[in-house]
């Protein structure tokens, strides 16, 4: 009786177990497919995260960057331009502040976009703010 139950017991546990190698397996599954990663794994450059978004591989960690992915670095955005490592406002009379490029503290923007300056004060480029007169 015990031997019945050891053969039964062996002959349940080899038809049961899938794990077996199988020579004509379906090359398609799951293995086959693990193989080929499909572009998931990504380099971002040092100043950025991965995302692992095919269509986002990269977003840098500066706001005021965007990834480039044909040259795989961060480039500055539309409205900024390079200053040695950093992006800063292409317009000198503006400065990042809440997210963009806003007027510097004093001055106020007209309808056109551009800086100016309070009445009876003018920029100074080398000082990079508005002055009185123009002995100050």
């Amino acid at each position: 009786m015990l031997l019945n139950q050891f053969l039964l017991g062996a002959l349940l546990a080899l038809n049961s177990v899938a794990a077996l190698p199988n020579p004509d397996a379906d090359i398609h599954d799951v293995e086959a497919r693990d193989d080929n990663h499909g572009g998931h794994h990504f380099r971002c450059p040092h100043d950025a995260y991965p995302t692992g978004n095919r269509k986002r591989p990269c977003v840098c960690k500066d706001p005021k960057e965007k990834y480039d992915r044909d040259f795989n670095k961060c480039v500055c955005k539309d409205g900024f331009r390079r200053k040695g490592h950093k992006c800063v406002c292409e317009d000198r009379k503006k400065e990042f502040r809440d997210g963009k490029c806003r007027c510097r503290d004093g001055m106020w923007e007209d309808r056109w976009g551009n800086c100016r300056c309070p009445k009876h004060k003018h920029w100074d480029d080398s000082e990079q703010k508005c002055k009185r007169g123009h002995d100050d």
